[in-house]
C-alpha cells in the first residue's frame, strides 16, 4: 500500500510517539504486555527493511520517508527519537542494565525475537545517532535544521542539504545521545551532547531565556524569539540527565514519555494475556 499516492510513511512528524510507546508500554508493564512488544517488532523489522539507508562505509545511518509513492532521502528532527528507541530495546534483556528482566524465565516468541536482535538494533542506533549529529556538525551554528535531504553514498562533507533551516531547540538528538550513554558508557556520547549543549549556550541564551533560530546556516544565528516549552521539559532535562550519576532517574527504574515525564515502572505480580489483559491468578 506504499505505492499509493496519498500515502507519508515516516518515522517522524505525526507517526514518531506511536512506535516509541509500543516499547515503552511493554516495559512500562513490567516487561508483561507481550502483545505491543509483538507490534513493535513488526514495525522496527519494516522500518529497517525500507526505510534506513547507510553509508557505504557502514558506519552512519539515516531515515528516508516514502511518500506519493516514492522513497525521499529527507529526514525531520523529529525522526532522531528512532536511536534512542533502539537502544532502550536492545537494552530490554541486559541483565547489567535492566533489573525487570528475569534471565531464568523462558523468553516468548516476542521477547526472543528482539533479544535475537539487540546486538544489531545496538549498531544500527549509533549509526542513525551519528546520522543525526552530523546535521548539527555540518552546520555553521553546529545547531540541527529542522528538516534535511540527504545523499547517504556522499562525502560527508557534501552529504547534507537543509531543507528547513530553522532550529526551535528541539529535544530529540539529545535525548537519543542521554539513551545511548546510559546504554553503553561510551564518553563519546557525552561529548557529543556537550558540543550541542555549547552552540545552544552560544546562539540560543539571551539576557531572559532561550530562543530558537532563524536558520542554522547563517552567522549571526538571527533569533526567532521564542522559547518551546519542550526546550525546559525535555531538551535541557535530558542534557542535564546526560551528565548526572546514572542512578539519577535510571532507565530501569522509570520509563520517560514523549514528552519526558519519568513513569515509575509497574510491578505487576500477573501476567498478561495475548489480548493485553491481565490474567488472574
Amino acid at each position: 500500500g506504499w505505492g499509493r499516492r496519498g500515502i507519508h510513511v515516516t518515522m517522524g512528524g505525526l507517526a514518531d510517539s506511536f512506535y516509541e510507546y509500543l516499547l515503552k508500554l511493554y516495559l512500562l508493564t513490567g516487561m508483561k504486555d507481550r502483545r505491543v512488544l509483538g507490534m513493535y517488532n513488526r514495525a522496527v523489522d519494516s522500518m529497517i527493511g525500507n526505510l534506513v539507508l547507510r553509508t557505504p562505509d557502514d558506519t552512519t545511518a539515516y531515515l528516508a520517508e516514502f511518500k506519493d509513492g516514492e522513497l525521499r532521502r529527507e529526514m525531520e528532527h523529529l525522526s532522531c527519537f528512532v536511536p534512542g528507541m533502539l537502544a532502550l530495546g536492545a537494552k530490554s534483556f541486559d541483565t547489567g542494565k535492566n533489573k525487570n528482566y528475569n534471565p531464568s524465565k523462558a523468553l516468548t516468541p516476542e521477547e526472543a525475537e528482539l533479544s535475537a536482535k539487540s546486538e544489531s538494533h545496538m549498531k544500527l542506533a549509533g549509526q542513525l545517532l551519528l546520522g543525526c549529529v552530523s546535521s548539527y556538525d555540518a552546520m555553521i551554528t553546529e545547531l540541527g535544521p529542522e528538516r534535511f535531504a540527504f545523499d547517504e553514498t556522499a562525502p560527508i562533507s557534501q552529504r547534507i542539504k537543509v531543507k528547513e533551516g530553522r532550529y526551535i531547540l528541539r529535544p530529540e538528538t539529545v535525548e537519543s545521545i542521554f539513551v545511548l550513554y546510559r546504554a553503553t558508557g561510551e564518553q563519546k556520547y557525552r561529548e557529543m551532547g556537550w558540543r550541542i549543549f555549547e552552540a545552544i549556550q552560544h546562539h540560543c541564551k539571551t539576557e531572559c531565556c532561550y530562543t530558537g533560530v532563524v536558520d542554522v546556516q547563517q552567522l549571526p544565528a538571527e533569533p526567532n524569539n521564542s522559547m518551546q516549552s519542550f526546550f525546559l521539559a525535555e531538551t535541557l532535562k535530558y542534557l542535564y540527565l546526560l551528565f548526572s550519576p546514572e542512578g539519577d532517574a535510571a532507565m530501569d527504574e522509570y520509563v520517560w514519555t514523549t514528552e519526558a515525564h519519568p513513569l515509575p515502572i509497574f510491578k505487576f505480580d500477573e501476567d498478561f494475556d495475548e489480548n493485553g489483559l491481565i490474567l488472574d491468578e
